[in-house]
């Protein structure tokens, strides 16, 4: 795992992730679209991170230097978790 995020948020992007074998680390600025990536798992891989984040992402932040590496996706996830503190 890498340190830049937690455990949750590398578990929900490692499953929309066809190829990126098991146990291969996962570096915040490779390229999500050569790990397998799809606009249709991009849908769902922002879904599940709301979700699990209990954030809403905003339309602006959704953009493809946003979206297209691990890091990118990390940054928007904090920005929006400042605005929508996690319930307790």
């Amino acid at each position: 795992m890498d340190s830049t995020w937690d455990a949750d948020f590398e578990r929900i992007v490692l499953s929309h992730l066809t190829m990126l074998h098991p146990g291969d680390p996962l570096g915040p600025d490779e390229q999500l679209v050569h790990l397998g990536l799809t606009s249709a798992k991009a849908i769902e891989l922002i879904t599940a991170i709301e979700r699990a984040y209990r954030i809403t992402l905003a339309d602006h932040e959704l953009t493809w230097s946003n979206l297209s590496t691990a890091g990118g996706m990390w940054r928007i996830v904090q920005r929006a978790r400042l605005v929508e503190p996690p319930a307790r």
